[in-house]
């Protein structure tokens, strides 16, 4: 019997996240990364528990995307909280605000979720905060396609193309040294490699004009990768693509934005959980967390001075 066993009713509840999150993924066209995993971390701390197993108070889900975690949230969530989502893709909106007209818990905001701190009611805590960072499956999809079909259009890159301007037209304004910082600080590690591309970016554009589609970019990058002698498993040239990308949707100071945003909101024992992959913004995050932690005895007895102190834990200067 499933119900008197407790190891047998969480193998079942897995099974059942498993399904359910593979009948979303089929019903949106897109598959969550740690779909489950990450749900299940952001509302198992202390904070809103319920003994029907439901979860009281205020959350967030600051990358909508196709809507799978902020589904996977309200299936969890009890009938009097609220759950707020953020995305700047035009083509999330159609999901967000049907799921908004379905359950009265459910906010989209069609913004940066960088701006989360002035879009959100003032003087509201949260009890947990979820950021899946960078384009999601069918964003990336979208975005890369031109990477292999001269037919797919002109390179954009944005994720709201109604703010900015295009990848193609920012690449007539830049220097050689510009778009190297912005491959090497975004996407390629080896600075050599990414000066050498942006160098041939630039002379290809000034030959041959403004790059009429994706993959003619796509083709010089390869070409420079080729010469190097390196063979990569993906395309030689989504790093550069990723990095621009990036530039373009100014997805680091946004990540910068949100965190320090949520952190000023989240409840004493709140929850925010952070998925991410590129090297950029785990060092932000990393940073992020250093400059939010309290030294312990042992920690203090090893600086020299309280000045020193101060410096090294920047949180004692502050009333937190």
């Amino acid at each position: 019997d499933i119900s008197e066993d407790p190891v047998l009713e969480v193998i079942s509840s897995l099974r059942l996240d498993e399904r359910k999150r593979k009948e979303q993924a089929t019903a949106l066209g897109h598959v969550t990364v740690q779909q489950v995993e990450a749900v299940v971390k952001l509302l198992s701390g202390p904070t809103g528990r319920r003994i029907d197993g439901l979860r009281d108070g205020s959350y967030v889900d600051c990358t909508f995307g196709r809507g799978s975690h902020s589904r996977s949230i309200l299936e969890r969530l009890a009938p009097n909280t609220q759950l707020f989502a953020f995305d700047l893709d035009p083509q999330a909106m159609p999901a967000a605000r049907r799921l908004q007209r379905e359950d009265r818990r459910f906010k989209i905001f069609h913004r940066p979720f960088g701006e989360l701190g002035e879009a959100l009611p003032e003087g509201l805590q949260l009890n947990g905060v979820l950021m899946d960072i960078g384009a999601s499956n069918a964003q990336g999809d979208e975005m890369y396609a031109t990477l292999h079909d001269a037919e797919a259009g002109p390179l954009d890159l944005r994720y709201n193309q109604k703010q900015g301007i295009p990848a193609v037209e920012w690449l007539q304004t830049v220097s050689v040294e510009e778009l190297a910082w912005v491959i090497h600080t975004y996407g390629e590690s080896d600075a050599f490699v990414a000066e050498r591309i942006a160098e041939a970016i630039i002379v290809e554009q000034r030959s041959q004009g403004a790059f009429s589609s994706g993959k003619e970019l796509a083709d010089v990058v390869r070409r420079v990768k080729i010469s190097l002698g390196m063979e990569e498993l993906q395309n030689p040239a989504k790093l550069t693509f990723v990095a621009i990308r990036m530039f373009l949707n100014h997805e680091v100071e946004q990540f910068q934005r949100a965190l320090r945003a949520a952190f000023d909101r989240l409840v004493m024992h709140g929850r925010m959980v952070i998925l991410t992959f590129k090297p950029p913004e785990i060092d932000i995050l990393q940073r992020f967390l250093r400059t939010q932690e309290d030294p312990s005895p042992d920690q203090i007895s090893l600086v020299s001075s309280p000045e020193r102190l101060m410096e090294l834990y920047p949180l004692l200067t502050t009333d937190q």
